[in-house]
């Protein structure tokens, strides 16, 4: 069977829910969502029946898939008043929200075809917040994937990672750390390697890189080769190259730049910005350090999942990942991020 012989939107996510759930503790990491860059990353709910995934790129700016706000069951669009994005929700708590104002939608994508390769070139959706919670939750910089990209990846220099509220822990932000080097569809769509489920559409392909966390991508398709192993998924995003102002798609943009309430698409993309000093959001993702921290061995402390673990039992943990790092190649994905975050943090700040 084909690699793209299975194709299906990941709001419909084939792998049954003890599957699901069985995959997803093993390749993904909760994350404090109240934690920058996590807190620019929220749950899109949909008239109070399902979830999806945003991720903000502007103080009212936030891009999702397209078919988040298509209601398939009725054939509709949904109004704007039937939604609410909630960067840095978790636990079923939030201390960020915002209803949506307006939204622009990609005239490209026709909900009622099924999911394809074409997908990863139509499916995006532009959201105006009436709140401009972007200044407390953060936002991320966009940035286009290109081959000093990839050849920064393949060397290890870089890495590719995904973050939302997939289905199986539909109140937790969760990472997947280790996407692989992307490959491309025919239609120009990125295909990753990054474990994904329903509630994770709509959610930023990121990049990082010197303990900067980038938004190269929307994740809006999940492919499965062989349904006998759910291992083997792959997703499809598709690439903010599409709607950048150098290189983007000229239909696009046009869309963006004539919706009065939308920001020009040149001032969409430029660079991100962590949260305002007053803001509740953390700047220092020392509880998101503690997660990864456990999931290495390297902090033993019922506290973690109580988002409770202390700052100096996450010094303790750091001291113990920098004195023994694993050489696990599962691993390793797992320890770039560590060493990224937060970039004040050093060998040598842990070792003393």
């Amino acid at each position: 069977m084909s690699l793209l012989s299975f194709l299906i939107l990941l709001c419909a996510f084939a792998l049954s829910p003890a599957q699901a759930d069985r995959f997803g503790r093993e390749h993904r990491i909760t994350l404090d969502a109240m934690e920058y860059p996590w807190s620019t990353i929220g749950r899109l709910n949909a008239a109070g029946r399902a979830h999806c995934t945003a991720f903000l790129v502007g103080p009212r700016s936030a891009l999702t898939a397209a078919h988040c706000l298509y209601e398939f069951k009725s054939g509709r669009w949904l109004h704007p008043k039937e939604l609410f994005f909630l960067p840095g929700f978790q636990r079923d708590q939030y201390i960020l929200k915002s209803p949506i104002k307006s939204f622009v939608i990609s005239r490209s994508y026709q909900p009622e075809l099924q999911a394809g390769e074409e997908t990863t070139r139509t499916d995006w959706a532009l959201l105006t917040l009436e709140k401009p919670i972007g200044q407390d939750a953060g936002w991320l910089p966009m940035l286009s994937l290109g081959s000093r990209q990839v050849e920064k990846i393949k060397a290890g220099k870089a890495r590719l990672m995904v973050s939302g509220y997939r289905a199986g822990a539909p109140y937790a932000q969760s990472l997947a750390a280790n996407c692989d080097i992307p490959r491309y569809f025919k239609t120009g769509g990125i295909a990753h390697f990054c474990y994904l489920q329903k509630g994770d559409s709509g959610s930023p392909l990121l990049y990082l890189q010197d303990g900067t966390v980038s938004a190269i991508g929307i994740n809006v398709i999940g492919i499965q080769p062989e349904r006998s192993k759910p291992q083997n998924i792959v997703a499809g995003a598709l690439p903010l190259t599409l709607l950048s102002p150098e290189q983007g798609r000229t239909s696009y943009l046009q869309q963006i730049n004539a919706d009065p309430d939308s920001p020009s698409v040149a001032k969409l993309w430029s660079s991100g910005q962590k949260p305002a000093s007053s803001s509740p959001v953390a700047l220092e993702p020392y509880q998101s350090l503690a997660f990864m921290l456990k999931k290495l061995g390297h902090l033993d402390t019922k506290s973690v999942r109580a988002f409770s673990a202390s700052r100096q039992s996450v010094t303790d943990g750091l001291k113990s990942f920098y004195a023994r790092k694993t050489s696990r190649p599962a691993s390793k994905a797992l320890e770039d991020v560590i060493k990224a975050f937060p970039p004040t943090l050093s060998a040598e700040d842990f070792m003393n």
